[in-house]
């Protein structure tokens, strides 16, 4: 039986990172642990990398549908001895079209596992327990079973806590974080990245022993074991249907019905092996039936050969890692390369992936690299295949201006500046649709998307190609655009989860392939 719990907060800012850090780092140093993000986020799932040596995974039932998100759980949880999943904001909090998708809640009753609520404990005493009752009793389906207090100012003042929780909601507390612990800087996208923090074990190892000091980690080992609310099917046994992806809500029914399927339903023969590494191959397939690959035969590595360069750096690291694990299980090998620091790319390579990240704090330096700027130009007026995300997009235009205003020359690739902006410019869950074909696929492919970005585009004079649908309750149904082709790629602010519709991701393969086939002919 797989053992896992879920780390909640009442609200953001409550602190459930700070305890979700020291928990990983008290129960690294006794069990292979396998740290899960709910929702879209990069930056927490680079921290849970850094103290469990294990790449983090995203749980988003938004961007995928439920059976794929427990078929991933599952996968990555297969060689660990315990599971902890990070929440997103609060408790309940998820995606504003559908409160039943995107939250903490939604995925503890997706997985059924235990939920640790954090509370901030300072400046109460017998009010926390009318709080945690109603965390508790809002939703009986949330396996809430414990409580961590942050913030509390003495031990006595736990036991206030405790006491009252105990008493009159019969949730039980498992300890408590006092305040003025070691804290992590911020910026405009959250948490600093955890690649930008030179201290950053000592403080990791500074909150793991306070954490051990005054949490039973123990208790929550226990707890975790209790896991079994409902029993998970293996990962080498779970059937991959990406409908819930690819059955996109048409948002225009939104208000009278919680989800409504997208006609363009794909569903995904879902190959999955249990190997030492616990890899799951998935091969997109129209087929009225969804089977799977006996345990006993190995899934034919149908892009062997294949090289795909990935921008990689303080710069670029927003990427879902599950997207990077189909290419290398399709048989793509992923070669890392640095835009700041690279005078060279790697040689031979197939396709170019930019994800997300923080360029416009490294600006001047990504200027400066003309070695690598001139590379990347000449492969893509070679016509290598690309896919550009948020960060990446703004790499690939002709200029970035900082929040100083001041302008660096980026690759210059597309036409058009971007500008950091104090406002936040868009945010949130949404549905992209195709305009036009392109790498991704053909006009009217459909995937679900996240958008999250302190800048906007000026002076861009290619027409956009993706159409992004925000369905808001109560409100007409928000239309906006985005996406950029040049060449043989397509860049634009939104991150996608190519689990989210894999056909997008073997199309991007068979670009890879088709782009290799022609340089081999030449």
């Amino acid at each position: 039986m797989s053992k896992a719990v879920l780390i909640a907060g009442t609200q953001s800012g409550v602190g459930k990172t700070t305890v979700t850090m020291g928990l990983l780092a008290a129960l690294s140093k006794r069990l292979l642990v396998q740290a899960y993000k709910v929702g879209p986020d990069y930056i927490d799932p680079a921290y849970h990398t850094f103290i469990t040596g294990r790449k983090s995974r995203n749980l988003d039932n938004y961007l995928l549908s439920n059976e794929t998100v427990k078929m991933l759980f599952e996968k990555h949880l297969k060689d660990a001895d315990l599971g902890v999943i990070e929440g997103a904001m609060g408790l309940f909090d998820g995606s504003v079209e559908n409160p039943e998708i995107g939250s903490a809640a939604s995925i503890s009753k997706v997985l059924k596992y235990p939920v640790l609520l954090v509370v901030d404990g300072s400046g109460m005493a017998m009010s926390a327990a009318a709080l945690v009752k109603g965390y508790a009793e809002f939703d009986p389906l949330v396996p809430l079973k414990g409580v961590i207090f942050n913030r509390v100012n003495t031990k006595s003042h736990y036991e206030l806590l405790k006491n009252a929780v105990e008493a009159h909601t019969g949730v039980k507390c498992y300890g408590y974080l006092p305040k003025n612990l070691p804290s992590l800087p911020s910026r405009h996208l959250g948490l600093v990245p955890s690649c930008e923090i030179e201290d950053l074990k000592e403080k990791i190892e500074a909150m793991c022993a306070a954490f051990e000091m005054t949490v039973d980690v123990e208790g929550i080992i226990q707890l975790a074991d209790q896991a079994g609310y409902g029993k998970m099917e293996s990962a080498a046994q779970a059937t991959l249907q990406v409908q819930g992806e690819n059955q996109v809500q048409s948002e225009n029914q939104v208000q009278s019905e919680n989800q409504v399927q997208s006609e363009n339903q794909v569903q995904v023969k879902s190959q999955v092996q249990a190997t030492t590494q616990v890899q799951a191959t998935t091969q997109v397939q129209a087929t009225s039936q969804i089977q799977t690959v006996p345990q006993d035969q190995e899934p034919p590595k149908t892009f062997s050969g294949l090289r795909i360069g990935v921008a990689y750096d303080e710069a670029f690291n927003f990427y879902y890692e599950d997207n990077l694990d189909f290419f290398r299980e399709q048989g793509a090998q992923i070669l890392y390369f640095s835009p700041l620091r690279d005078q060279h790319l790697p040689e031979n390579l197939h396709f170019l992936y930019f994800g997300g990240g923080y360029p416009e704090q490294f600006a001047q330096l990504l200027s400066e690299n003309c070695a690598i700027k001139k590379e990347l130009l000449s492969n893509l007026e070679s016509g290598i295949p690309y896919l550009a995300e948020c960060g990446g997009l703004m790499y690939m235009c002709q200029k970035l201006v900082d929040f100083d205003e001041r302008g660096y020359d980026m690759l210059g690739w597309l036409p058009g500046e971007t500008h950091m902006t104090k406002r936040l410019i868009r945010f949130g869950y949404k549905t992209l649709r195709l305009k036009q074909s392109c790498v991704l696929g053909p006009e009217g492919t459909e995937i679900k998307i996240h958008e999250f970005h302190h800048s906007e585009l000026v002076g861009m004079t290619e027409v956009p190609i993706y159409e992004l649908r925000k369905a808001r309750p109560g409100q007409p149904l928000k239309l906006e655009s985005c996406g950029y082709i040049k060449g043989n790629g397509v860049a634009g602010y939104p991150h996608l989860h190519l689990y989210g519709n894999l056909n997008i991701a073997m199309n991007l393969l068979k670009a890879a392939a088709h782009y290799k086939d022609q340089k081999t002919c030449k």
